[in-house]
């Protein structure tokens, strides 16, 4: 599983579910999430609180007492501002190095991405 910035485990199992779907209701959620876990629907709802408060769902309407959910961005816009903010975090507290290591980082990504073309 893709690891997620400021995501706990469970919120990070919800987005992605969320980003697999249009729409859905935190029941929808929880019935999903059933399958794979022992979960309280109460814990389902505030996760999605949750994500809403960190800007990762948003509520879009009402369907009576339901509230039906909708992820607030692709994820791949989500994952580019999460490696954004740590990137700047970094270089906030480590200055110099920390560029020198994202660039010693990404040399060697590229240099394995291109020897297992060949």
């Amino acid at each position: 599983m893709t690891q997620y910035s400021h995501l706990g485990p469970l919120e990070q199992t919800v987005m992605k579910i969320a980003w697999s779907r249009k729409t859905m209701t935190a029941r929808e959620m929880f019935e999903e999430l059933k399958q794979e876990r022992t979960i309280a629907y109460s814990t389902v709802i505030t996760i999605m609180t949750r994500l809403v408060k960190k800007g990762y769902l948003l509520e879009l309407e009402k369907r009576g007492k339901a509230i039906v959910f909708h992820a607030a961005n692709k994820q791949a816009i989500a994952v580019k501002r999460i490696i954004k903010k740590m990137f700047h975090s970094l270089v906030e507290q480590y200055g110099e190095e920390a560029v020198a290591a994202f660039v010693d980082e990404a040399q060697l990504h590229s240099r394995k991405k291109s020897t297992k073309r060949h």
